[in-house]
């Protein structure tokens, strides 16, 4: 058990280099910072699960153009209709897709990402 005496007596030699002990102090500083951003990040990543019921279920499907050198294309309406009606082994199906859009906000035009569901 550390005593009252033991942290005194290491204050006192730490006073004593004062460049060591900034050195210190700023070493486990960097050291917890960046274990505890390493971990959150993991943590929101790997290790909390998917907020669907059944995430192991999810399938997620894409295209690609390799004639026009690009890896995921968005499906057309025509062929998401035909995926739903073709889908024997799936349950449910979605769509997502983004679209670029341009909007007027107080007489000034802003580019805006919009998701359609």
């Amino acid at each position: 058990m550390i005593s009252l005496n033991d942290v005194r007596f290491a204050l006192r030699s730490l006073s004593r280099v004062p460049g060591f002990a900034i050195a210190v102090i700023l070493t486990l500083g960097l050291g917890i910072g960046a274990n505890t951003a390493i971990f959150s990040v993991i943590r929101g990543a790997l290790l909390r699960p998917l907020p669907n019921r059944d995430g192991d279920r999810l399938v997620y499907l894409r295209q690609s153009a390799q004639q026009l050198g690009q890896s995921n294309v968005a499906f057309s309406v025509p062929e998401v209709v035909d995926y739903r009606s073709a889908a024997h082994t799936l349950q449910g199906f979605g769509e997502y897709s983004e679209i670029q859009a341009t909007l007027l906000v107080s007489e000034e035009p802003v580019r805006v990402t919009a998701g359609v569901i």
